[in-house]
């Protein structure tokens, strides 16, 4: 491993990068079930007020 201090700064900064790209795409992904599960809803009370 290189003991430069810029390849350090480097890496930190990768890491963090992916790191928050990671918690977007998490954030993005629980948003998308909770939509899902919203429209389930709409759909079932759509359902039982059209009988």
């Amino acid at each position: 491993m290189p003991e430069s201090p810029a390849f350090w700064l480097l890496f930190a900064g990768y890491t963090i990068l992916w790191l928050v790209i990671g918690g977007y795409v998490f954030t993005l992904n629980r948003r998308q079930r909770d939509l899902e599960r919203e429209l389930d809803l709409l759909r079932d009370q759509l359902r039982s007020s059209g009988e």
